[in-house]
């Protein structure tokens, strides 16, 4: 298969480079990425300042194409310019280090990367490893090695994107596959304060993650429990239920 990858780690990162590696022997694959960490980029594109592609190279052996942009623009730029005319099979975001669980996918460059290609009419998987510390990136290669055939066969419906996270585990101590529902998150901020040399003063976001609304379903539970997660994401935001509701307001003019 002809495979594009991006991240939003940036093209130097661990993840997309052990992901390129564990494929490239069996697919055809191109990695266009940022040149730059745009962790929590979310579908942000780049309209007031121009792209640029660069190869990259990774110990003197070229590696991708570096963009100074976020994933949104890689699948953008990478369809239209560096790929031109040799459409992929599938495009992958990742292996993004830390997991995309719940209300993550909105804040997510990776999810995002994965979404583009979505809507570029091409199969898109979003793939995460849930940790920030010492992340097993080989597990979730693993696990992609013998999923991607698997898509090839069956193919993703239209405006559908496969989100999966991957526990961080040994992959023989994975339980297994669960095919999940979103989860429900909520990220309590809390800003700590800090000084410039000049007395100005400025803020890191940091706080904790609190799930809630949980149930055997959810994608955040698979991942407690040492199941690799599988979400499909629908482009369509609509609250279908909610339009008859929304109607008998009886909104005027």
């Amino acid at each position: 298969m002809k495979i594009l990858l991006t991240n939003d780690d940036g093209i130097n990162a661990r993840g997309i480079y052990e992901l390129y590696h564990s494929l490239k022997d069996i697919h055809e694959v191109t990695v266009v990425a940022p040149i730059s960490q745009k962790s929590g980029a979310g579908h942000s594109i780049t309209l007031n300042e121009p792209l640029r592609i660069n190869k990259f190279y990774k110990d003197g052996v070229f590696f991708g194409y570096a963009i100074n942009g976020t994933p949104a623009d890689c699948i953008k730029i990478g369809l239209s310019e560096v790929l031109k005319g040799n459409r992929p099979d599938l495009i992958i975001s990742g292996i993004n280090k830390g997991s995309n669980l719940g209300t993550d996918v909105i804040y997510s460059g990776t999810v995002s990367g994965a979404v583009e290609g979505t809507m570029s009419g091409i199969s898109s998987l979003a793939v995460s490893t849930c940790a920030t510390e010492k992340p097993l990136y080989s597990s979730a290669c693993q696990f992609l090695r013998s999923f991607i055939p698997i898509v090839r066969e069956k193919k993703l419906p239209d405006y559908v994107t496969l989100n999966i996270n991957v526990p961080n585990l040994p992959y023989d101590l994975i339980k297994g596959i669960k095919i999940t529902y979103q989860s429900y998150r909520q990220f309590e901020d809390r800003f700590i304060e800090r000084r410039d040399p000049f007395n100005r003063k400025y803020y890191w976001l940091t706080g904790d993650i609190k799930n809630v609304n949980q149930n055997d379903s959810t994608d955040a539970l698979a991942i407690e429990g040492g199941y690799i997660s599988i979400t499909p994401l629908f482009l369509n935001l609509t609250h279908v239920k909610y339009i008859s509701e929304l109607e008998k307001w009886s909104i005027k003019k």
